[in-house]
């Protein structure tokens, strides 16, 4: 499986079969990766160890086909070592992402029939590329170039199905994005970006199970799934629509990368908390209708 979005649809146990194989498939891409780069760099080494020597030789009046031999292998194992890492780099997953896909059917499969189909949309693509791009401007200068501010957008993971009391769900995670590029002496920039993740959770229930989900905003549990505040909700009738965000995660790339709150992001437990969140009040929901005259 490269790194793509990707359509699949099928029961939750033919998806985590497939979620397994490209589990599978990711390890050993990084292992691939892995030894491209050590070979790459061994390359780069011999290389530039090879110059001295054949200067060397080249001064003392001797041949400088050792030398020139150890140039070449030092380039041909450069150029292997890059085009390695490069071919396998395309099919490298984004752990988190295939963590939280796999972690997600597994817990709905529990509430779903056997049969029962999902559909997953998942994107392992990282979500500051062009594909997602919303916005950019300039929004200042430095000694060494425009300072730049980007805005992205990026759907991640989406699943839709039916669970076993009929009602249809549709579970979204939306990557937001906004970054400040500043160039810095030497080519280098400076990024600093601030990461948050929407989690939308549309359900539409079966009249035979749930009466008008009205009254569900009064019934809500008043504890919120960790790390999530509610950004809009609405329950009509047989439909209910909710948004709820993370905490915003901070990147700094420079010399090095340092993160924080980024365990806080989306995933699987945070999806179906959002879920089950909303399943509470609709018990509440359907007991009090139970109990009126």
């Amino acid at each position: 499986m490269k790194v793509d979005r990707h359509d699949l649809k099928g029961t939750c146990i033919r998806l985590l079969e497939l979620l397994a194989q490209a589990h599978a498939s990711d390890k050993a891409a990084e292992k691939e990766k892995k030894r491209g780069s050590t070979v790459g760099c061994t390359g780069c080494l011999l290389t530039f160890a090879a110059f001295p020597v054949l200067g060397l030789m080249l001064d003392a009046d001797g041949s400088a086909i050792p030398g020139i031999v150890l140039v070449v292998l030092g380039l041909g194992a450069a150029g292997w070592g890059w085009r390695h890492y490069s071919t396998y780099d395309a099919f490298d997953l984004d752990d988190h992402k295939l963590g939280a896909v796999r972690r997600c059917l597994e817990l709905l499969q529990v509430d779903m029939r056997p049969e029962g189909e999902v559909t997953a949309v998942v994107d392992f693509r990282k979500a500051d590329t062009d594909p997602f791009l919303q916005h950019k401007e300039t929004v200042g200068s430095s000694p060494f170039g425009d300072v730049m501010a980007y805005q992205y957008r990026q759907p991640w993971l989406e699943l839709q199905g039916r669970l076993l009391d009929g009602t249809g769900y549709s579970l979204e995670i939306v990557r937001l994005l906004k970054s400040k590029v500043k160039p810095k002496k030497k080519g280098r920039r400076k990024v600093k970006s601030l990461i948050q993740d929407r989690i939308s959770v549309q359900l539409r229930t079966q009249s035979a199970h749930y009466p008008d989900v009205s009254p569900l905003i009064d019934s809500l549990p008043a504890q919120l799934p960790a790390q999530l505040r509610i950004r809009s909700l609405q329950a009509q009738g047989d439909r209910v629509q909710a948004c709820f965000e993370t905490p915003v995660a901070t990147r700094l790339e420079y010399r090095s990368t340092s993160e924080q709150n980024v365990e806080h992001l989306g995933s699987a437990d945070s999806l179906v908390g959002a879920l089950v969140f909303l399943y509470r009040g609709l018990k509440q929901v359907k007991a009090g209708a139970v109990g009126q005259p």
